[in-house]
């Protein structure tokens, strides 16, 4: 069994205008906003000295476009049986107060919507609720969306510009202590709304100290072999209800036309894993939304049914045990999955 802990089913609805306009500015001035997928150098153009080199109104329009998948049909009809998926763990966002641009959909409605696709995948699709810890109704929401909608826990995103320290936060973890629910914070990596501070994983070990009873799980785990995994290093020995997920790690993994890959740099790295944290509190996911490269969610996932014979190829002894906990029983425990 394979379980996917960290994917995104976007809607036009829940993508505020700002946002859309951020990843519009990003290609206009040449960058790929996806992690690793910039392969070829971008040359500005001769004759023009700065940015954005293309018109932003222009490329506004198309942002966004093709990751929409609002029935969840790419996720569950192409995605899962490309790449052996069989449980999906959808991470709903909540934008708004990042642009100060509210998205057509409010949180309510976001969970409504991840509610019916779990209604209408039984077994199949499961979700996190997203709320913005500064909205004055944040702990109803999210007590809401665990008794009555059937939410498997709670995603916090730091890049929206706050810190998981933040006292405004604790409600939300006394909700999750008390409730029994996980709690995902987004560590390692910016967003568009670019607030990397509250993303370290620094901060999430204050919470983790306080709420002891609470699992935490570190969305990205750092962010991937050039983030900040070795930051978690520094947290995770006295914090034993700290998990990670390897969301957005695969990018840099498969060999290309420019490299040989990082195949066995990934390894040495979840061994180190392993060794810190107990192959218990590893999780599969991929941060997976429509329009990804699906060959290379196969690749990894490839990488993930096969590990400990791929491992032994460069020395590492990883049991069929740990790699199945990884794949999905450590995801189906701590998100209760069905």
């Amino acid at each position: 069994m394979l379980v996917d802990a960290h994917v995104h089913v976007f809607t036009r609805e829940n993508l505020p205008e700002s946002e859309r306009k951020a990843f519009a500015n990003l290609w206009a001035w040449g960058r790929n906003p996806r992690v690793g997928l910039n392969t070829q150098p971008f040359t500005p153009p001769l004759g023009q000295r700065r940015g954005p080199w293309r018109d932003i109104a222009e490329v506004l329009p198309k942002m966004g476009v093709k990751s929409w998948d609002p029935d969840g049909v790419d996720i569950l009809q192409t995605y899962m049986p490309t790449a052996g998926i069989d449980q999906v763990v959808d991470m709903t966002l909540d934008w708004g107060l990042a642009w100060g641009d509210e998205a057509e959909w409010g949180v309510r409605q976001n969970v409504a919507h991840a509610a019916d696709l779990k209604a209408r995948y039984p077994g199949r699709y499961f979700y996190c609720v997203g709320v913005d810890p500064r909205r004055r109704d944040a702990p109803d929401i999210v007590e809401w969306a665990v008794r009555e909608q059937g939410a498997a826990g709670v995603k916090l995103w730091p890049p929206s510009g706050f810190s998981p320290a933040d006292p405004r936060c604790y409600r939300i973890y006394e909700l999750a202590r008390d409730l029994d629910f996980p709690v995902v914070v987004h560590v390692g990596i910016g967003d568009a709304p670019n607030f990397p501070e509250g993303c370290h994983p620094y901060q999430v070990a204050r919470p983790a100290n306080d709420f002891p009873q609470v699992q935490f799980v570190l969305a990205h785990a750092g962010g991937g072999l050039d983030g900040l995994w070795r930051e978690i290093m520094m947290i995770v020995g006295f914090l034993p209800n700290l998990a990670v997920d390897l969301g957005e790690w695969q990018y840099p993994l498969p060999p290309s036309d420019l490299d040989p890959g990082r195949e066995q740099e990934f390894i040495h790295v979840l061994n180190i894993f392993r060794r810190a944290l107990g192959a218990s509190n590893i999780i599969y996911a991929t941060d997976y939304v429509k329009g990804m490269d699906l060959s290379m969610q196969k690749w990894f996932a490839d990488l993930f049914r096969d590990l400990p014979a791929r491992a032994r190829k460069y020395g590492y002894r990883f049991t069929d045990q740990e790699a199945e906990q990884m794949r999905a029983s450590n995801a189906r425990r701590i998100y209760g999955l069905g």
